[in-house]
């Protein structure tokens, strides 16, 4: 819900959008909805950070653009470069996210993410410090779980991880050369293969 108001003539449309604009419905007195897909909107799951900027026009069709607002969409096979919290279950073909920032967390927020069997459900590129992965109701069906190279201070808590049944699966995976000091706690880690 958006609130527009107009110290003039009074509001008559309200459009949102990225690149493709759509006109929000008034559901009340200077009240605006819009039920819609981020894709709709000009947005893709390709770039997870999408910049909507809001345009007022009032019955005199004065138009004014003073308000923008950052959406952050998630999608699997995304890289992360700062902390984001999951708000539905995902489902990747490969690995689902791959960390490339230092200082980050991925909260699960009690939902999955379900693989093929193929990749890692989380991973990361370059040396990395201090990356938190909490809260997973599952990490489900990838080659390995959490699988992390030259990260230091990785913290994996309070989440449920199940590794493809495919021979080298891994829940969590250290490969050698990955700095020390990690906190794995309150998980449940399930391998088979």
């Amino acid at each position: 819900n958006v609130t527009a108001t107009d110290s003039g003539t009074g509001v008559n449309t309200v459009l949102v959008g990225n690149t493709t604009n759509q006109t929000m419905s008034s559901v009340g007195s200077n009240l605006y909805q819009l039920n819609t897909t981020p894709s709709n909107l000009g947005c893709s799951a390709s770039n997870p950070t999408c910049l909507l900027r809001f345009y007022a026009n009032d019955t005199a069709n004065n138009l004014n653009s003073t308000t923008t607002l950052t959406l952050n969409i998630q999608g699997c096979g995304q890289t992360l470069t700062s902390s984001t919290t999951l708000v539905g279950n995902l489902n990747a073909s490969g690995t689902c996210f791959t960390v490339n920032a230092d200082n980050i967390v991925i909260d699960g927020n009690g939902y999955t993410i379900t693989g093929n069997t193929n990749g890692s459900g989380i991973n990361n590129t370059g040396t990395r410090t201090n990356i938190t992965v909490k809260n997973f109701a599952g990490i489900n069906n990838f080659t390995n779980g959490v699988s992390f190279t030259t990260v230091g201070n990785a913290t994996i808590y309070n989440n449920t991880i199940v590794a493809a049944n495919v021979s080298q699966g891994r829940g969590v995976n250290f490969p050698s050369g990955t700095s020390g000091n990690h906190n794995i706690t309150l998980n449940s880690i399930n391998t088979s293969g």
